[in-house]
């Protein structure tokens, strides 16, 4: 009994010593974090300042760079011009075209990684599910259990013996992939033709030119009662196109109290005999332009005296418009496809028809509308050449197999005697052997020589394979022996003082990158484009 008890005294005595060993290790991590958080508080974020970037604002290296210096381009862009195509998928696309087109043309460092970027685009996409370019990553997942060993405090142990080391080595194949364009497809235009003006009551249209109206309101009566009045009505549907307004010439007889526009009486005639044979017709010339420039119905009254046996009135007003502002919508349908078998069909290396199935009446080659028309020229250009800008749709199919068959050129092999291959065709590609082949790689793919059409098309891919293998190379290895001496100490909140912090970042973060992973959804790809991650088969 007075063992145990001597024990007990003893090991009773050193707990404040483990206590404290236990500690330091414990103050070392909260030191290391405060540490951390002085660094980061030390730490001065930029500034933005109007058009501007501050670079360690207030510091001696204080440093003020200018958007349009790091984003060329950004000052001369208009934020409403991107906002307004929300909602409007075509109209998303056909902004993106012309901005693509002269990204292709741009000497600028944004053009330039713009072509390189769209430079990978244009290539042969091989199945690389069984590519080498993975066995490292599939080594460490089946291995795991070997990398969580070393997450403890251990000593290592490092003997140097003879070993081999495998090396990889190259073996260059190549092979071919032909790109038949064949298929059938429908490029849509969507266009919407309303109307700016429509005629109502007690009045007339007569058109003065394009964009040009004569409304005329009022007539002449034989008899009738001593006051009469006259209205006219009709309706702005499109305020925005109206460019001016302007009463011209006024036949009155015999008398008129008032030629009432908009609550303004313009004209009035009461004095002399109660009979006027002359009927004058006056002119005006009155600007009444802010009138017409807002929607809804305009009216026109005219209060009328007849002194004799006849009277009347009529005014002429003259209204001019911009007639394009009746076209309110106008996007061509992008399919990059259906516009690559357009290019093929003009190469010649594929046969068919492209013509326009829905193609609207026309007269004198416009459509007509109140006081005007719209012709082709107001209206976006058919991507297809020849192919009018009225149509609605335009039908293409083309077949393209034909391209690589056939009689190809004679010659004469070493021994004199004549070769004349034919070519039966159905054959697109030698590279499936290469794609089921896990030892093989897919290194790069290029268009053959002499393969371009004059659109730019490709016709045949050459493409670059490596199928090498491994060898044995005599290294000096290191066989690594792991002592450890207890457990991993500030694991998780062991050694810290964890302050939980709220923010939004991350939901703004999440919402876009949602946003860019439904605009990549949304993006036509090319059947011979197919994208493939980690995937088997031709599935996109």
């Amino acid at each position: 009994m007075r063992v145990v008890t001597g024990l007990l005294c003893i090991t009773t005595a050193w707990v404040p010593w483990a206590l404290a060993w236990g500690d330091a290790v414990s103050d070392a991590g909260r030191a290391a974090q405060g540490e951390g958080r002085a660094l980061a508080n030390a730490v001065t974020l930029p500034q933005v300042n109007g058009n501007s970037l501050t670079l360690f604002p207030g510091q001696p290296d204080q440093t003020q760079l200018d958007f349009e210096a790091v984003f060329p381009g950004s000052k001369g862009g208009n934020c409403a011009d991107y906002t307004s195509l929300f909602g409007d998928d075509l109209g998303v696309v056909n902004a993106g075209r012309p901005a693509q087109t002269d990204l292709l043309l741009d000497d600028s460092a944004t053009g330039a990684a713009y072509q390189t970027l769209r430079g990978s685009v244009d290539r042969s996409r091989p199945d690389m599910g069984n590519d080498p370019l993975w066995s490292q990553t599939d080594d460490v997942l089946d291995n795991f259990e070997d990398l969580a060993a070393s997450f403890a405090d251990c000593s290592l142990d490092t003997p140097v013996t003879e070993g081999e080391r495998r090396t990889h080595m190259p073996e260059i194949r190549t092979c071919e992939r032909v790109a038949d364009y064949s298929g059938a497809c429908d490029i849509r235009h969507a266009y919407t033709i309303e109307e700016i003006l429509e005629n109502g009551s007690g009045g007339s249209f007569a058109a003065c030119g394009n964009g040009c109206i004569l409304w005329t309101v009022g007539q002449a009566f034989p008899t009738g009662p001593c006051y009469q009045e006259l209205t006219g009505t009709k309706r702005v549907l499109k305020p925005e196109a109206i460019l001016s307004a302007q009463i011209e010439d006024l036949w009155y007889e015999d008398y008129i109290a008032g030629l009432w526009i908009d609550g303004v009486n313009h004209y009035s005639h009461m004095a002399g005999e109660c009979e006027n044979d002359d009927s004058p017709t006056v002119w005006l010339g009155h600007d009444v332009s802010a009138y017409f420039k807002t929607a809804g119905e305009k009216r026109v009254l005219l209060a009328l005296i007849q002194g004799g046996s006849q009277g009347g009135g009529i005014v002429r007003i003259r209204i001019r418009f911009d007639s394009s502002k009746a076209l309110v919508a106008d996007a061509w349908e992008d399919d990059p496809a259906c516009l690559d078998l357009v290019r093929a069909i003009s190469d010649g290396a594929c046969e068919g028809p492209i013509h326009c199935a829905a193609m609207p009446a026309l007269t004198d080659g416009c459509i007509p509308i109140t006081g005007g028309s719209i012709c082709s020229g107001d209206l976006r250009p058919s991507p297809v050449p020849g192919i009018s800008s009225f149509c609605r749709t335009i039908t293409v199919s083309a077949d393209c197999s034909g391209f690589y068959q056939g009689q190809m050129n004679c010659w004469t092999d070493p021994q004199g005697v004549l070769r004349c291959p034919y070519n039966h065709g159905g054959v697109e590609t030698d590279c499936t052997a290469l794609e089921d082949d896990s030892n093989c790689g897919f290194l790069s793919s290029s268009c053959v020589k002499y393969a371009q059409g004059e659109s730019g098309l490709c016709y045949v891919f050459e493409e670059r394979w490596d199928c090498g293998t491994l060898h044995g190379i005599p290294v000096l290895a290191r066989a690594s022996t792991l002592d450890c001496a207890g457990p991993v100490r500030c694991m998780g909140e062991d050694c810290l003082d964890v302050t939980e912090e709220q923010s939004g970042d991350f939901a703004k973060a999440a919402a876009a990158l949602q946003a860019a992973q439904m605009a990549a959804s949304d993006t036509g790809l090319l059947e011979r484009q197919l994208c493939r991650l980690l995937g088997r088969g031709h599935g996109v």
